[in-house]
């Protein structure tokens, strides 16, 4: 059922990426969390959402949380994770300076 609702959270924060739409994007990462808090999927694509809204705190805060997360279970963050938190800090988001 976990898996579930992770896959269901993933394809609705993907599809609301594409649609630019980050607020959707950003409830469905975070429901997709609460149910399975580990998953680094979602997890990117709670990071995506916040680049999009040019939220930077917020990116900066999913990005604590998800290495915090993986220091407790003794791990480090996926390759995809940390090469997507490099590109994203390293860019500007589309909505920078909207705020």
């Amino acid at each position: 059922m976990i898996s579930a609702i992770g896959d269901v959270a993933h394809e609705l924060a993907r599809r609301a990426l594409l649609a630019g739409n980050a607020t959707l994007a950003r409830q469905a990462a975070a429901a997709g969390l609460q149910a399975d808090p580990g998953a680094e999927l979602l997890g990117r694509g709670a990071l995506r959402a916040e680049w999009l809204a040019g939220d930077l705190a917020g990116l900066n805060s999913t990005a604590d949380r998800l290495i915090d997360l993986a220091s407790k279970l003794g791990d480090d963050l996926e390759p995809e994770t940390d090469d997507l938190l490099d590109e994203l800090l390293s860019r500007t988001s589309p909505k920078a300076g909207t705020r």
